[in-house]
């Protein structure tokens, strides 16, 4: 449809041209309206993956599942393989949230060796992850280390800058309150 409601194919430069403009777009920058699109919602990304072939396929771009949010994904216990499968997809891809959540159970479960778990936490705040970023910069806040400990506050001050201090805080003792 244009934006008189028809459905007559355009006319660009004398070629006729019956996609939809958006589709019209090139793959990479698909790809990126897709990303910023999933890195708000994963719900966002299912039904994206569901309106047309060609967003389907722009939906697997490495960007788009390295930024999907899983804020809609409790954490904890999945029982479905659906689930499941989404999330090792997401994790295979290197996936931002779900390197944070595998930090923190990681982290806090002292029979394994958590120095992974922190190299998790430290990489998903170094890539700007609220919550990462929050949790990461309280545990800095622990060491004895003067330097470490700044570094810690330094993490905390980007996200009162940021103005979201408090939404990040209630955000991360949520995740926390359903492990």
């Amino acid at each position: 449809m244009d934006d008189t409601g028809s459905t007559r194919p355009r006319i660009c430069d004398g070629v006729i041209d019956d996609k939809p403009p958006i589709l019209s777009l090139p793959s990479d920058l698909l790809e990126e309206i897709i990303a910023k699109a999933a890195s708000k919602s994963s719900i966002d990304l299912v039904n994206i993956k569901l309106s047309c072939k060609d967003f389907l396929h722009a939906s697997e771009a490495n960007n788009v599942w390295k930024n999907v949010s899983l804020e809609d994904f409790p954490s904890g216990w999945y029982p479905h393989q659906t689930a499941i499968d989404f999330l090792q997809h997401c994790r295979e891809k290197g996936n931002i949230d779900i390197l944070y959540r595998d930090g923190v159970k990681e982290f806090c479960n002292y029979l394994v060796a958590n120095v992974s778990g922190h190299e998790k936490l430290k990489y998903a705040a170094e890539c700007d992850l609220k919550q990462a970023k929050y949790l990461y910069g309280i545990i800095l806040l622990c060491s004895d280390d003067n330097e470490t400990r700044q570094e810690g506050m330094q993490h905390l001050r980007d996200l009162v800058t940021n103005k979201c201090f408090l939404e990040t805080k209630r955000s991360v003792f949520n995740f926390l309150g359903n492990f």
